[in-house]
């Protein structure tokens, strides 16, 4: 399916259509394409821009993906508790990190897990985390 997006007057591509497009891979239960979902609502709760992050947007996208009562991976357990985070839901943010750092150390993902328990910390501090890799142009 193809979208036609149309830069706003700062002449970036308002989140709004970028989640209209990302909705069609939300509900899929195929991984590869939950992937392309699963990193926008990453870059709408972490990006270092505030003009990009979109809270709200992150969590109706993360949400998206365990629509059709399907479980979630660590991944997108993580994806999901920064997405509470950015929208200060703390609470949230915190069961959801704890929940996706115990699958992650289930699963065999020791590294993932410490990640994510970092951030964790950030959430019991009532603080999101922003994520400084993301290319802040991007």
């Amino acid at each position: 399916m193809f979208h036609s997006f149309a830069p706003n007057n700062s002449g970036r591509i308002p989140p709004s259509c970028i989640l209209r497009s990302a909705s069609s891979h939300s509900s899929t239960t195929n991984p590869q394409k939950r992937s392309p979902a699963n990193n926008l609502a990453w870059l709408l709760a972490t990006h270092p821009d505030p003009d990009i992050r979109e809270p709200l947007a992150a969590i109706e996208v993360a949400e998206g993906l365990r629509r059709d009562g399907e479980r979630l991976g660590s991944d997108q357990l993580d994806t999901l508790a920064a997405a509470y985070a950015a929208a200060g839901r703390f609470p949230e943010a915190g069961l959801t990190a704890s929940a996706a750092a115990q699958l992650a150390r289930n699963t065999g993902r020791p590294e993932l897990a410490r990640e994510i328990e970092a951030r964790l910390r950030l959430y019991r501090a009532q603080r999101p985390f922003i994520d400084t890799h993301v290319r802040p142009g991007l």
